[in-house]
């Protein structure tokens, strides 16, 4: 783009829980490294303001900026209907002809959203270039991308305008949407997801007799509930090996089983959203996390991956394109597996042969590795492709 950017206006479109808060934390500041000289808006929720700030107190970090607030509904935060988006992005519109932003900045968004903006971008109403940062909304388009009835179909390619683009937060999903939707790729910008790092010291494992191994975040169908629990039935019993599940079960619980349900629970998995202040505490504590990736981590980031590595736990995943690519990147940060038998293999192993050496250099090499994800080495690339 060209000319100075005075003033930055930055939206999260749809939260007001903590959901995505380590995300907009780290992203404001990445904004505020990319445009230094520039004025910062950040519009969301009020009680998503009071959020943010409570993960930037954790790391402490504050960035600058003139906070606005957005009146959005605090249930069905994941679907809306097409009315009550139109309600949020008017508000936005509002602070757009206020503020009159250089850039316009979606940290989260939906079809409905998408699609407004680019029509106020061809009738004129809306003139700087607007960036939309996607998360989970590529999963659900790369599993049917080319079904012309899906809402996210639409969005993506419906009314598209020149001043639209999309920000994909990782190389690799940006390789790997170029695969199922060229099109779709040709209109956005990669770089790394950004992350305040927790400035935790390294701890040693097994200082006690026990190896903690824990599931990190939400519990739900989509992170293969069935799984994990057949892992903690064939390892559990094993001494010197205790599973934990740090997060709440998905509201939508009903998608897994009622004894499935009853068996997170007992594993420690919470009933409602736990508070940020809780999950970082629990996760302090762990020795390792563990995951079972799927086809969903081709075209999203794993929160729990880079919290695991904030907290720096080496990880124990089922190997996917995306964790893949980030062990090729930053070397031994803890163990890949091709199927939970081979899981169940390695937790056997540990039990009895555990490598505490081999635990410091995987700790070591994530300390190294994860500048990837630094806010002012992701300000870099951004503001160089922004340009």
């Amino acid at each position: 783009m060209h000319g100075a950017v005075q003033k930055i206006l930055a939206c999260e479109f749809r939260f007001t829980n903590e959901m995505h808060t380590p995300f907009n934390a780290a992203w404001l500041k990445t904004l505020a490294l990319a445009f230094p000289q520039s004025k910062l808006f950040f519009a969301s929720a009020k009680s998503y303001q009071s959020h943010v700030e409570n993960v930037e107190k954790h790391h402490g970090v504050f960035t600058l900026r003139e906070n606005r607030t957005l009146e959005i509904p605090t249930d069905n935060e994941l679907v809306r209907s097409r009315s009550t988006d139109w309600k949020i992005f008017f508000q936005i519109y509002q602070l757009y002809r206020e503020i009159k932003p250089d850039i316009l900045f979606y940290n989260s968004t939906s079809p409905y959203a998408i699609l407004f903006t680019k029509l106020f971008l061809w009738l004129g109403l809306i003139k700087c270039p607007v960036y939309v940062v996607l998360h989970g909304e590529l999963s659900a388009h790369c599993k049917r991308p080319k079904d012309k009835k899906s809402m996210w179909y639409r969005a993506f390619h419906w009314l598209n305008h020149p001043q639209l683009n999309y920000v994909v937060l990782s190389e690799v999903i940006y390789r790997e949407l170029l695969k199922v939707d060229p099109g779709l790729a040709s209109e956005s910008l990669a770089i790394e997801h950004p992350y305040l790092w927790h400035e935790h010291k390294t701890h040693t494992a097994n200082d006690s007799d026990t190896l903690s191994i824990a599931h990190l975040g939400v519990i739900n169908v989509y992170k293969s509930i069935e799984s994990l629990l057949h892992l903690v039935d064939k390892t559990q019993s094993l001494p010197g090996i205790q599973y934990k599940l740090i997060g709440s079960v998905t509201p939508k619980w009903k998608e897994i089983s009622t004894e499935e349900y009853e068996r997170v629970i007992t594993l420690g998995a919470s009933r409602v959203p736990i508070t940020t202040d809780d999950y970082y505490q629990a996760v302090a504590n762990i020795d390792y996390s563990i995951g079972f990736g799927n086809k969903r981590y081709r075209y999203s980031t794993s929160a729990s991956f880079l919290d695991s590595l904030s907290f720096i736990k080496p990880c124990i995943l089922i190997e996917n394109e995306y964790v893949a690519h980030f062990f090729s990147l930053m070397g031994n940060i803890g163990y890949l597996c091709k199927s939970v038998a081979e899981m169940q293999a390695l937790v056997e192993q540990l039990s009895t042969n555990f490598d505490a050496d081999l635990y410091a250099q995987q700790q070591a090499n994530i300390l190294k590795g994860r500048d990837v994800f630094n806010p002012q080495r992701v300000a870099n690339v951004l503001r160089a492709r922004i340009e």
